[in-house]
Parts: C-alpha cells; structure tokens; sequence
C-alpha cells in the first residue's frame, strides 16, 4: 500500500526538483547581471518534463515487484547559455526584464505542483479514512 502511494508522488517530486532547479538558474541569472561576459543559463522545461514522463512510462510498466524500478535521484538537465538574447554593453545576455517574467512564471509553477499535491494528499486521507 505505501509502495503504491509512493509511486503515486514519484513524478510530483521529479517536477518539483525540477522547477526548483530552474528557479535556481532564474537567480543565479539575476545575480550575474552585471558580470562581464555571462551568457544567462536556462533549461527548455518541455522538454525536461517529457523526459520525466518518458521515465515514468516505463518504471510504469512493470510486471513484478521484484523488478528494479527506473527512478534515479542523480537526474542532471541540459542546461544551455541563452546566447540568442542581446548582449549588453559588458557582453552579458542577462535581461532583467526576462528574469523578472520568469522568475514569476516559475514560482506560479511550483505553486500549482504544491496545490495540486495538497488536493492529492488530501484524496488519499479521505480513501484511506472511508
């Protein structure tokens, strides 16, 4: 039973790590502002999530219990420079702005996984006490 409840938040963790991650790069990104020569680093969340849930499909189908699952808490993602954005004057790709927006986005990202988790936890104490 909690082998099963703990493969049901396998992939909430994964997505969590994940947004967390990003945020990371977010404000190493704003930090960097003014650091000659930086080129702002980010990862494409897409695909970083496709990815998730190509894992997850196949740690999915398993068929005994005895079968080493496919979960690796080493997950490493393909961070990039975003070398596509101008360059100011110090030769730095950072753009305030752009950071601003993202560092938003992604922080209403982790607010809805955390919603969505309560809703789900929640499910699961209302199962287990029927």
């Amino acid at each position: 039973m909690l082998t099963e409840i703990n493969n049901l938040f396998q992939f909430n963790k994964k997505i969590l790590k994940l947004i967390s991650y990003q945020e990371e790069l977010i404000a190493s990104n704003i930090v960097n502002a003014d650091t000659p020569n930086y080129f702002s680093k980010k990862i494409n969340f897409a695909t970083e999530v496709k990815k998730i849930l190509n894992k997850d499909n196949i740690s999915l189908s398993k068929t005994s219990r005895n079968h080493i699952p496919l979960v690796s808490n080493n997950t490493k993602y393909h961070v990039y420079d975003n070398v596509n954005l101008e360059k100011s004057a110090i030769k730095n790709s950072v753009n305030m702005n752009f950071e601003r927006i993202n560092f938003l986005n992604n922080s209403l990202k982790y607010q809805a996984e955390i919603t969505f988790l309560n809703h789900q936890i929640k499910d699961i104490l209302v199962i287990l006490q029927s």
